[in-house]
């Protein structure tokens, strides 16, 4: 992950769900900040990264964490929300109740956690259960702004990524799992 947001250059990152990986896109886009002082024009905060998570408690052991190996740790933003089940184009999704506003040029999918926050069903259907994924829709509902060459980037969530790609209209975004 440090190798795709080093090598492409990417200057702001939105990750779904932290851990370990929050501290590795951090240090990988203070190397960038280093490296590289022009950036996209309306790349408004250039060289931050977006963590949103559904778990107060992931959240906090990441926020210890940053500051514990970097100086910049003002340059990860926390979100907590919580989660619920939606539709999305007349299919079961999931999405976080509360996003920050950010136009990403990499995406790193790993959250939401299914058994973390879900408090309602729709049409008694959840996904809070072993046998089922949570399809995050959130990506799609802002795809239009995404700018051409944006990367996703997914831990082994395989049917995630099957559910965005029936669903994206546009072509100028790149997955890797």
């Amino acid at each position: 992950m440090y190798q795709f947001i080093t090598l492409n250059k990417r200057t702001t990152v939105l990750e779904y769900g932290c851990g370990w990986t929050t501290l590795i896109i951090h240090l990988a886009l203070m190397n960038n900040k280093k490296k590289y002082k022009k950036v996209f024009t309306r790349c408004g905060t250039p060289f931050n990264s977006y963590v949103v998570d559904n778990n107060k408690k992931y959240i906090n052991i990441c926020q210890k964490r940053i500051k514990k190996h970097s100086t910049d740790h003002k340059f990860v933003r926390y979100c907590f929300s919580h989660v619920r089940m939606t539709k999305f184009n007349n299919h079961f999704a999931t999405e976080y109740t509360k996003h920050p506003l950010v136009n990403p040029e990499f995406i790193f999918l790993d959250g939401p956690s299914q058994f973390v926050g879900f408090k309602k069903k729709i049409d008694n259907f959840t996904v809070r259960h072993f046998s089922m994924m949570p399809m995050l829709c959130d990506i799609l509902k802002f795809e239009h702004f995404l700018t051409p060459g944006t990367i996703i980037l997914s831990d082994g969530r395989s049917a995630d990524i099957r559910f965005l790609l029936s669903n994206f209209k546009n072509q100028n975004v790149y997955f890797a799992c």
